[in-house]
């Protein structure tokens, strides 16, 4: 039997209830930590542009992504600040990538073009 001995709730999927697991701890500054089931996994770092807030990195490992983490991340982040939250005028491809799946989600909308030619994106969601 392949799951003789494992108990019942840990054969669920791991990445269930994430907005219970995934919590981000101020850290100074703009900067704060992502933490998983309490395990530091990344950072996040923004910068304050008077208006509004711009998103420089959020790192997640490999072993987390595509999960919906990030996606956490960024409700979470979102709600605890006091201006609008937006994607770096230097946007890289994979960012742009992430904030274009959240728009296609309907949590973010393009609204100007990044310095570099793709997208600047504000969280609706």
């Amino acid at each position: 039997m392949q799951n003789e001995g494992v108990p019942q709730e840990q054969e669920g999927n791991q990445y269930e209830n994430l907005e219970e697991r995934v919590e981000l701890r101020d850290v100074g500054g703009a900067a704060k930590r992502i933490f998983f089931d309490g395990q530091d996994i990344g950072p996040v770092a923004l910068a304050d542009h008077g208006d509004y807030y711009s998103v420089g990195f959020v790192t997640i490992p490999e072993e987390h992504r595509g999960k919906g983490i990030g996606t956490i991340v960024y409700k979470k982040l979102a709600a605890t600040l006091d201006k609008p939250l937006r994607s770096d005028a230097w946007i890289s491809e994979p960012a742009e990538q992430l904030w274009q799946k959240f728009e296609r989600k309907g949590l973010a909308e393009r609204i100007d073009t990044a310095v570099n030619g793709r997208g600047v994106y504000e969280w609706r969601g």
